[in-house]
């Protein structure tokens, strides 16, 4: 924050400062804050960017926004008055997070309307539906756009990944692995699928050699992956070496210090090295965060409670 508000006030100061310039000083401060869960100060810079159209990486800042917000009705009103640049790419992805507002204030029919145009559209159309599904956590229709749209993109990995996703969050855990298999098989060194199926069965404790090795390759290729990094650090955890565990899940959660798996993770570990007062300061963190799992919160507060309880 210190190195952008100096950024800032050194180019805003010139008279001759490029407006771009300040636009993209303006988008990188209010995706920051967006990623620090800071809606309100994200705000602020939301505002300075000032550009005569909407484009790509603006819209994309304003729905998160709105949707760290939950602002759904607000959310809808920007978009609809919203002056977009002259790009297809950008209806698309105006009608996909419309939908999603829409899902999320309960209105499938209003939602269907902007989006079922663009269901049999082509595989980008597609992959928006999807998108919007998984947000909404809608996996049984997610699985049924994506099985339809294989029938007309069968090399599509990305659709193939959705499906897998979408058939492991809705708990169909053996057509996932399939699906898996299948896009792998293909692209072996698709370092998204190494990831998620490596991270299925470590999470499962099952097929540990394999995972490992699968996550090897994933971290290999994208070092700087959070999520790949605690893949890779929970699979060591499964295979009891806390050392490498530890090393990899730190990382993590450096990297990524929002995401409440993480830390849940991290948690586990200080547990594991009968150290409770840190597996309580990462459980507590954990809960402080947004919990995406059903279930988890309830694990948490239990987990929290046991090692207070260690602590006395």
């Amino acid at each position: 924050r210190e190195l952008f508000q100096e950024v800032w006030d050194l180019v805003s100061s010139t008279s001759d400062a490029p407006a771009e310039a300040l636009r993209e000083l303006a988008r990188d401060r209010a995706a920051l804050e967006l990623l620090a869960r800071r809606p309100e100060d994200a705000r602020t810079w939301l505002d300075r960017i000032d550009e005569p159209a909407v484009g790509r990486r603006s819209l994309a800042l304003w729905s998160e926004y709105f949707r760290s917000r939950k602002a759904w009705a607000e959310g809808l009103a920007w978009l609809g008055a919203a002056k977009l640049e002259d790009d297809p790419d950008l209806v698309r992805q105006r009608k996909s997070v419309q939908a999603e507002f829409l899902l999320a204030m309960d209105d499938s029919p209003g939602a269907e309307a902007v989006i079922g145009t663009i269901k049999t559209g082509d595989e980008d159309d597609v992959l928006a539906v999807l998108a919007v599904y998984q947000r909404r956590k809608l996996f049984d229709q997610a699985i049924a756009v994506a099985e339809a749209a294989l029938l007309r993109f069968p090399d599509s990995a990305e659709i193939r990944f959705d499906l897998a996703a979408a058939l492991e969050r809705a708990g169909k855990w053996e057509r996932s692995v399939e699906e898996f298999r299948k896009l792998l098989a293909a692209q072996p060194e698709n370092a998204a699928a190494l990831n998620y199926l490596g991270y299925m069965f470590a999470d499962r404790n099952q097929k540990l050699e394999e995972a490992r090795t699968m996550l090897l390759k994933a971290v290999g290729q994208e070092p700087t992956s959070g999520a790949y990094l605690d893949s890779l650090g929970w699979v060591y955890f499964r295979l009891g070496d806390l050392d490498l565990a530890e090393k990899y899940l730190l990382q993590a959660v450096k990297l990524e210090a929002f995401d409440a798996t993480l830390c849940e993770h991290l948690g586990d570990l200080w547990t594991a090295r009968k150290q409770p007062a840190k597996a309580a300061e990462a459980y507590r963190r954990a809960l402080g965060l947004e919990l995406e799992e059903a279930g988890q919160k309830e694990r948490l507060e239990r987990k929290l409670a046991e090692s207070d309880a260690a602590t006395r």
